[in-house]
């Protein structure tokens, strides 16, 4: 766990339980925190979210230290006005295109023993020092499949006895000094990061039934300045990919080519998408003329940059396609986009489709609080599919004790860090 350094706190609010759970997405467009709170009167959680404008951001990553923090004083204060307490820990998010995954096999010699819990444990950290890279910290190890000895892959090798012990893994890992930024900005903001989750992750989390990763599929997460992905094969995430192009970009493009503010051009787009349809919508341009659009003449600034997006999603998924049995799920504010699905599966030729986010329990963790959450539907939207699945993740860090299958990072540089910057203090 990353501990960061804490300051006093003196704004007297309900005491934070240490069933309360806090999430954090720094977004390109918005900043969110998302939190299921426990009802102690009936035992249930109540997931809620408040987010406001990003500001100091560019393709998914931190570009302007100074205006990150300023807003994520401003995210704090609602937050905790609206959430009635003190928070002072969360699940962070990381995104961007520095996050990097790959297959990573490694044999562990057994020497005969039987193979227990400590056995896979010891087995992840020998991939981990393998794998480590100078200025690269490690996020996740996903164990896909072991082996022992000869003998017939298995996804369970716990009470088998052999030789050796082979495990392939996906290994998700990230710029190490970025990180130490925004662990930084968060320690400045008296937070204590209890998680570093990669968001391709978390977003496939809560959007992905086992069904949909049994049979191979592919999740694309449309933020503002990013889209995330995470392909599955098998009922395993075997590659995350980074695509820098998003909302954000498609709006430029339409206020660029029709004369409008990025608030006129977004409204447009919401409005229209990639529907054919006869009506028409008014607008008012920089100028200040006022005049009315079609659906035809938007896709002309529309469909271009669809289609430069799907050129580099087809190149990403490409070596799996045939794997692909349930094709392709949308989510994140840009799925919002209205045909966007049926448009993409007419050019790819894979299924797609729109999925809003869940918590819910899955093979993995079938701990009996997801059955005690109220959550509604203005909360549960594909927007905030990411900041909900960190909270998930979180739910199954504490439920599950940090089990193996999605493992928590190992903070060595950083907790060097915290305390080089706690020492400060």
């Amino acid at each position: 766990m990353l501990r960061c350094y804490l300051k006093a706190r003196t704004i007297r609010e309900s005491v934070l339980k240490a069933t309360d759970y806090f999430a954090l997405d720094l977004g390109t467009t918005k900043f969110c925190i998302s939190a299921l709170r426990d009802n102690s009167a009936d035992s249930s959680y109540t997931l809620d979210t408040v987010s406001v404008n990003a500001r100091g951001m560019s393709k998914g990553m931190v570009s302007d230290l100074k205006e990150v923090d300023e807003r994520i004083k401003v995210l704090i204060s609602a937050a905790q006005q609206h959430f009635g307490v003190v928070i002072d820990r969360v699940t962070l998010g990381v995104a961007g295109s520095h996050l990097r995954s790959l297959i990573h096999k490694s044999t562990l010699n057994l020497g005969h023993s039987t193979i227990t819990e400590k056995t896979l444990k010891k087995l992840t950290d020998q991939i981990r020092e393998e794998a480590y890279e100078e200025n690269r910290e490690i996020l996740h190890v996903i164990p896909l499949q072991f082996r022992v000895d000869n003998r017939q892959n298995t996804v369970s090798p716990i009470g088998f006895t052999g030789e050796s012990l082979f495990c392939s893994a996906l290994v998700i890992d990230a710029d190490e000094f970025y990180l130490r930024d925004l662990v930084k900005i968060c320690n400045q903001n008296s937070l204590e990061v209890e998680h570093l989750v990669a968001e391709p992750l978390a977003s496939a989390s809560v959007t992905l039934g086992d069904g949909y990763r049994s049979n191979g599929v592919v999740l694309i997460d449309i933020g503002g300045g990013t889209t995330d992905g995470m392909i599955f094969v098998d009922g395993k995430p075997i590659r995350s990919f980074t695509v820098n192009i998003a909302g954000n970009l498609i709006t430029r493009d339409i206020a660029l080519g029709l004369n409008l503010s990025d608030i006129e051009a977004e409204r447009c787009k919401m409005f229209f998408g990639l529907n054919e349809c006869s009506e028409s919508i008014a607008i008012k341009n920089l100028n200040g003329q006022e005049r009315e659009i079609t659906s035809s003449e938007l896709q002309r600034f529309l469909l271009p940059r669809i289609n430069e997006f799907l050129v580099y999603l087809h190149k990403e998924i490409s070596p799996f396609i045939k794997l692909l049995g349930s094709g392709i799920v949308l989510t994140g504010g840009g799925a919002e986009i209205k045909g966007l699905d049926h448009y993409i599966e007419a050019k790819l030729k894979l299924p797609s489709r729109k999925k809003i986010p869940q918590l819910s329990a899955s093979n993995d963790n079938e701990a009996p609080i997801y059955e005690r959450i109220i959550a509604t539907e203005q909360e549960l939207i594909p927007k905030n599919a990411t900041v909900i699945g960190l909270l998930k993740y979180s739910l199954d860090q504490a439920f599950a004790g940090g089990r193996l299958m999605i493992n928590n990072h190992n903070a060595t540089f950083l907790t060097k860090f915290i305390n080089w910057f706690k020492e400060l203090h």
